[in-house]
């Protein structure tokens, strides 16, 4: 059992070796995940709480609220590749982890961009149908009651297994792995087709999920 650097009070236990983590339900993983579901479901009820567009985060907000998760979830990767025989050492600073944390960061933004639209279609009704603004911040705060937890944790499982798989191919490309083979459970069919096929570094970190709570997974090709 190990703990993960700046998270000492949660022990993050590693799966054994050579077993394959089709959905990301290693004890480690979880633990990431309901943080992150917990942290952005209260990032998400005060940017609805504040009951309009004025002051609502231009997405380096929710990249902040992010930016303590993905370093956490990405050692975790690299700690899974060298139990599964790939030769690295953990390191924050090493290149290929920074470009992944600097694409992370960028696309986490996007959670912003989806909060603005929900409340600008709100803002429409209200010019449409004559709500006073106190009937426009009620209708904002109802729908961040509803929205907030289904939106936390598809974010959380979908932001988990994207993290994780890209920091698993950064892992791959330092070890010099330079082909995987995917794991994916999912019915739908471009996932079952994808299922136990070989793929390139290159193909895996362009397609780290096949959709939103998608359960992909890499395994590297050791040869």
């Amino acid at each position: 059992m190990t703990t993960i650097a700046g998270m000492t009070s949660l022990p993050i236990e590693t799966a054994p070796k050579g077993r394959r983590r089709k959905d990301r339900t290693s004890p480690g993983a979880q633990v990431i995940e309901r943080q992150i579901e917990r942290a952005i479901n209260v990032y998400l009820a005060a940017q609805y709480g504040k009951g309009g567009l004025s002051g609502l985060d231009d997405g380096a907000g929710v990249a902040k609220v992010m930016g303590k998760f993905y370093p956490l979830l990405l050692e975790y990767a690299w700690g899974d590749a060298k139990d599964d025989g790939v030769g690295i050492s953990w390191s924050l600073s090493n290149p290929h982890v920074q470009e992944v944390l600097d694409r992370l960061a960028d696309d986490i933004k996007g959670v912003a961009d989806t909060t603005k639209d929900e409340i600008r279609a709100l803002v429409g009704r209200q010019a449409d149908e004559g709500w006073s603004t106190e009937e426009l911040a009620k209708q904002i705060q109802e729908l961040g009651e509803t929205r907030s937890p289904i939106r936390a944790k598809a974010i959380a499982r979908t932001e988990t297994g994207t993290a994780y798989n890209l920091g698993a191919v950064s892992a791959y490309r330092e070890g010099g792995i330079t082909h995987v083979q995917v794991l994916d459970g999912d019915d739908d069919e471009p996932c079952a087709s994808a299922n136990g096929a070989t793929w390139t570094l290159d193909e895996a970190e362009k397609n780290p999920l096949g959709h939103p709570n998608c359960v992909r997974a890499f395994a590297p090709i050791v040869e």
